[in-house]
């Protein structure tokens, strides 16, 4: 019993020092005229912010995100479209749900730049026409940039 519980207190001191790690690597992003934030590592650089497209990278990992104004098409349609557009090679795919919004995701290679691995994530607000997508890349075999890359994929939300 005793052991269980020193176990249990270690669980929960090493997960409060990853959160803690987690959340000092990052800041909050606002995209305040579509009324969605998110995380972005403080190692990004922003290269774009306007009112078309928000990228920001690093060595290791980068974001770039995009409004989609077709409230008729699917999560899965809207980033099908930015596969074949690309040229990715989808590797695996699934739903999406994170802070208000529901989607879908494709992870995906690129024969342009096999270095690199891709999450394409095609958000939908049941509220509004503007939907929105994001490329997410990641050094591939970097379980690190990987483990980044996962952190921004699930810190979207809509603002309220």
């Amino acid at each position: 019993m005793k052991r269980t519980v020193i176990s249990l207190v270690m669980i929960t001191f090493i997960a409060a020092i990853t959160i803690t790690s987690l959340s000092a690597q990052t800041v909050p992003y606002t995209w305040k005229k579509y009324g969605i934030s998110f995380a972005i590592p403080k190692t990004h650089d922003v290269s774009k912010n306007s009112t078309d497209e928000f990228e920001s990278g690093d060595e290791q990992t980068w974001l770039q995100m995009f409004p989609f104004t077709d409230g008729s098409e699917t999560a899965q349609g809207m980033i099908e479209k930015v596969a074949a557009q690309g040229k990715f090679s989808i590797e695996e795919e699934g739903e999406y749900t994170s802070g208000g919004y529901d989607g879908y995701w494709l992870q995906c290679s690129s024969a342009t730049y096999p270095e690199w691995q891709y999450w394409l994530i095609g958000f939908i607000d049941p509220a509004s026409e503007t939907n929105f997508y994001s490329i997410i890349w990641w050094k591939k075999g970097d379980d690190a940039a990987y483990k980044i890359a996962y952190d921004m994929s699930y810190s979207f939300k809509k603002m309220k």
